[in-house]
């Protein structure tokens, strides 16, 4: 799981914001990271939004063969479970990486850990968390590590 990278201020519409110089900086380096972590045989997952599309595009740049996947219910306004649905519905065997918002990416991560939809802890900026889990069930998952980007 990772909360996308740092975003310019709300100006106009949510959906529309983009990342800034920042936030491209952050999400290069989740991705350097995550791509020491994983073994990239899996698939990229990310909102709609443009400041997460841009954050995924960061992370397919230092790991070109995994594929992306744009999820409608990753979004601020999403419930856990709609989240949920839509990552079940795109689903592969092997690694699933997801690019989220706060505070949906903590519930889910709530979810994994302790079968709680509730906030859970809050991710920084770019941060990943590694999880280790067979099913997308409630408690399922192991935290295995972390990483929240210097810039």
């Amino acid at each position: 799981l990772a909360r996308l990278a740092e975003a310019e201020p709300l100006r106009s519409l949510d959906n529309e914001r983009a990342l800034t110089l920042r936030g491209h900086r952050q999400a290069c380096e989740t991705a350097h990271w995550l791509s020491t972590k994983l073994d990239q045989h899996g698939i990229l997952v990310c909102s709609p939004y443009r400041r997460a599309r841009e954050t995924a595009a960061e992370l397919q740049l230092v790991m070109p063969q995994v594929p992306l996947h744009v999820v409608a219910q990753i979004t601020p306004e999403n419930t856990v479970r709609e989240a949920l649905s839509g990552l079940e519905a795109v689903a592969v065997a092997g690694e699933m990486i997801v690019v989220s918002h706060m505070p949906l990416v903590a519930s889910i991560a709530g979810w994994f850990e302790h079968g709680v939809m509730s906030a859970g802890h809050a991710f920084s900026l770019a941060e990943a968390r590694v999880y280790d889990l067979e099913l997308l069930g409630a408690g399922q998952a192991r935290l295995i590590d972390r990483f929240v980007p210097v810039s």
